[in-house]
């Protein structure tokens, strides 16, 4: 079981190409000299491409569904830029009509300015005395 393990280990750093120049030639060697090793290797390579395709087609599904969602929210992206620019015209149209109209600050000011009576401490100026 442990020796399946090293093989293992092996057959990874192999295919995912981790081994050093010198260490893959001792391994190659190894192989050569060993066919039941070399079966082992074998049915691990089909196995392993297996698995890398199954990956890779499963992530290639992925982004198909997504490219398909991408081109169904096309149309979505149209009425916004549409409720975009309409909102864009409508707030400019706003500003251009504010600054058109004059105000008078003056009648402004005359219409709606009262004081605060002094209720705590009233000042008294009138030109009667008293007392």
């Amino acid at each position: 079981m442990e020796q399946q393990s090293e093989n293992t280990e092996q057959f990874d750093r192999y295919l995912l190409d981790q081994m050093e120049a010198k260490e893959k030639a001792l391994f190659l060697e190894k192989m050569e000299a060993d066919n039941r090793l070399k079966e082992e290797f074998e049915t691990y390579q089909i196995i392993f491409q297996g698995i890398s395709y199954a990956g890779a087609r499963e992530l290639k599904e992925k982004l198909i569904n997504r490219e398909k969602k991408l081109r169904t929210g096309k149309g979505l992206t149209f009425y916004w830029k549409v409720a975009a620019s309409v909102a864009l015209v409508a707030v400019a149209g706003f500003l251009v009509l504010r600054s058109m109209s004059e105000t008078n600050y003056t009648d402004l000011y005359i219409t709606y300015y009262e004081p605060y009576p002094n209720i705590i401490n009233p000042v008294d100026r009138s030109t009667s005395s008293t007392g």
